[in-house]
């Protein structure tokens, strides 16, 4: 039986988990599970921190890639536990956070959980994984919502020292369609993302290493950057989960704060500080 009880969403700080759910009662329900952990990238863990995956109605709208063939596989240490498997963020061409030397990851290239909240009809999450890419980046923090049931928010501030191409990564079972200035999953959900400055979209067929001893069929990721380099960006994506051409809900830019309204809330994001107010 579906639970009735349980709270819809709850954060795990320990272990740096964040799940939401539109309704668990409802087998058609919306989730977001989001990852900054403080274990790192190290053994099993993988570098994914401020990761996110989204599921409606039993399927997947976006997913993690690769599988599990054996520990330590070619398919293993170059894709299933890299950053740019995830839906999280790279730069440069898909370079992501540490691994170490022997790419069996490393403890320190953890994240945090720094803020959770939730209500009626809402969840909120904000997670910094700065840690992750070991001096990289001085800034790497993003913030997940799911509102409504229908609408999942991502709002992401990354920051370095010197200019670079920073990317953000979503990865789809199957090929996403390109439709006006968004991309349509499984013909049901629309997803775009907004920033003060241009951005760039690439969606490709994943390339890895085969996998040894079982049957992958490689997804698509999607990628969204900066067109020119620079050392400061920030992004909304807004993902509709009822749409199948683009969403009537289109975020607005004044002087460094974006406003993303939906039917029943309204979110503003200050991007200089990453501050995130809800009503």
């Amino acid at each position: 039986a579906n639970p009735s009880a349980e709270p819809n969403a709850m954060s795990f700080p320990g272990i740096g988990w964040v799940a939401m759910h539109s309704s668990l009662a409802d087998a058609k329900r919306a989730s977001l599970f989001f990852k900054s952990s403080p274990m790192g990238s190290y053994n099993h863990n993988h570098a994914d921190q401020n990761a996110f995956v989204l599921h409606k109605a039993g399927q997947s709208i976006l997913t993690s890639s690769g599988v599990y063939d054996y520990y330590g596989s070619p398919h293993w240490l170059a894709w299933y536990k890299t950053t740019q498997a995830h839906n999280a963020v790279t730069f440069d061409g898909g370079q992501g956070q540490s691994l170490g030397v022997s790419g069996r990851g490393i403890s320190s290239a953890n994240g945090k959980i720094i803020r959770f909240e939730q209500g009626a009809d809402w969840a909120l999450s904000t997670g910094d994984a700065t840690a992750a890419y070991l001096g990289i980046m001085s800034k790497a923090l993003r913030t997940v919502s799911l509102l409504e049931g229908r609408y999942a928010i991502v709002l992401d501030s990354l920051a370095s020292s010197s200019s670079h191409q920073f990317e953000l990564n979503f990865h789809t079972d199957s090929a996403p369609m390109p439709v006006g200035t968004s991309y349509v999953i499984r013909g049901t959900a629309c997803m775009r993302s907004y920033s003060n400055v241009a951005l760039q979209v690439q969606t490709k067929a994943v390339v890895a290493p085969t996998p040894t001893g079982i049957t992958w069929t490689p997804n698509w990721v999607t990628r969204v950057s900066n067109a020119a380099p620079t050392n400061d960006l920030s992004v909304v994506t807004v993902v509709d989960l009822a749409c199948s051409a683009e969403s009537a809900v289109k975020p607005t830019y004044s002087q460094g704060n974006w406003t993303i309204t939906t039917p029943k809330h309204s979110l503003n994001f200050a991007t200089a500080t990453h501050t995130v107010t809800f009503k």
